[in-house]
């Protein structure tokens, strides 16, 4: 890493000894969701931009919940009668892109979800097609419960022995987050209290071989686990992470992007070492705007830092030739960009219309 500028990892720490060596590193991109192994703080009294991918497993996540879920439903396909998730109630903790993901199938399968997320509005929620529910132990009132948290200490072996137990007859926890967050001792107590209850893991627990010698031939039926972490093992959700980690390097060095930096930095000092050039965008219509599509247009603007000139409503091509003499860029719909307004555009380096017709422009 002694010569690298940015660096794209999967399961790799980058920790302090790393990022000591790393002498001329500006960015590091986590190709997945979770960021665990990226050094937060040793990234920031660096000056290091640390991203994640948010998303780009979401699918690949989803479908193996559900693959266990169904192995479970079916008893590891022993032959015996299982029972079928439609009309089931499946309990989301927390709602991001995952868990939407698994919400989208839940609906496919016509079960019923449930969601709980402190950083989502309820009615974002309710939008999405879930219930949303008030709090944490409520979700274990319902039959399946699906792990989608991030590891905090505040989620670090949260879910326990209390919520467990108030779950009903063949209440079934399903983690695909990290395997702390559950504590995995009082899983343990769980499973010798309730012959109902079952467990499927996207890791196997440390104390499996102790589940494991609890469940005898129900192992790998009330208790599903993976032979390591492989929710995001498919090549679609590699692919995907790893052209989203590539893109969002490329961004920010080329325009100082930091959409989904894990690290913000204090506010009077800059994520990059280097000032994105303000640039200058004139946004024409002879006619009114549509507010919402401005409003959209402004703020990707903004994010990127670069200035917008509107015209709206002008009266006379003069209007417009003296507004395009300061503009890098320019958007249009229906006015005409000719020879004429090109003559006076004298920094002018790109035209876009809004639509796919062009022959309004010279």
């Amino acid at each position: 890493v002694a010569d690298a500028d940015a660096m794209t990892i999967r399961s790799d720490v980058v920790d302090k000894a790393v990022l000591d060596k790393a002498a001329k590193l500006k960015i590091v991109v986590r190709a997945g969701a979770g960021f665990d192994n990226i050094d937060l703080t040793a990234c920031t009294e660096k000056r290091i931009v640390a991203m994640n991918t948010p998303g780009q497993n979401a699918n690949a996540v989803a479908e193996l919940v559900f693959g266990m879920m169904l192995r479970s439903a079916r008893n590891n396909y022993d032959g015996t009668s299982g029972f079928e998730l439609v009309n089931r109630e499946l309990a989301l903790y927390g709602f991001g892109a995952v868990a939407r993901a698994v919400h989208k199938l839940a609906q496919a399968f016509g079960m019923r979800t449930f969601a709980y997320d402190p950083f989502i509005s309820k009615e974002a929620i309710e939008a999405a097609g879930a219930t949303p529910v008030a709090s944490i132990p409520e979700l274990f009132t319902h039959q399946y419960v699906s792990l989608h948290v991030p590891l905090t200490p505040e989620t670090s072996e949260s879910i326990n022995k209390s919520l467990l137990l108030k779950m009903p007859r063949g209440g079934t926890l399903i983690s695909t987050a990290r395997h702390e967050v559950v504590h995995e001792g009082e899983i343990l107590e769980v499973f010798k209290e309730r012959p109902d209850f079952c467990y499927l893991s996207d890791v196997c627990p440390k104390n499996a071989d102790a589940i494991k010698n609890v469940l005898g031939d129900s192992y790998m039926k009330r208790a599903i686990f993976t032979k390591k972490k492989m929710g995001a093992q498919t090549l679609e959700a590699n692919n995907n992470a790893g052209v989203a980690a590539a893109n969002q390097i490329i961004g920010f060095f080329e325009n100082g992007v930091t959409k989904f930096q894990l690290n913000p930095f204090p506010a009077e000092e800059p994520a990059a070492s280097f000032v994105v050039p303000s640039k200058r965008i004139l946004l024409a219509t002879e006619k009114a705007f549509a507010v919402e599509a401005v409003g959209k247009i402004e703020q990707t603007c903004k994010a990127a830092g670069y200035g917008l000139h509107k015209i709206e409503n002008y009266k006379s091509k003069g209007d417009l030739l003296e507004a395009v003499a300061d503009a890098d860029a320019m958007t249009i719909r229906s006015d005409v960009v000719d020879k004429a307004v090109l003559d006076k555009a004298a920094k002018l380096k790109i035209v876009v219309r809004a639509g796919a017709g062009f022959d309004n422009i010279d």
